[in-house]
């Protein structure tokens, strides 16, 4: 956001979602509401799939990047919970 000119506060606002966000996603517990509303959050259950096995899961965020580029890694257990 700085570097294209954003207000400060928009700046901001943007780096506390960015970083709430990236949190949510390494803590690896269940925190998030997001993941329960949509199927395009994948939260920390999915990324920590991802830290399993590096070369899946690359989006902890927005899930639909791994379906449409074919990285999403399920598991063993069966259906990954985030999708």
């Amino acid at each position: 956001p700085f570097a294209i000119g954003a207000h400060p506060m928009s700046e901001w606002a943007f780096l506390m979602v960015a970083v709430s966000a990236s949190v949510d996603a390494h803590t690896g517990y269940d925190f998030s509401l997001l993941d329960k509303v949509s199927s395009l959050w994948g939260g920390s259950i999915h990324h920590d799939k991802h830290h399993q096995n590096p070369r899946t899961n690359f989006q902890p965020f927005f899930t639909w990047f791994d379906e449409f580029h074919g990285t999403t890694f399920i598991g063993p257990e069966g259906k990954d919970k985030s999708l």
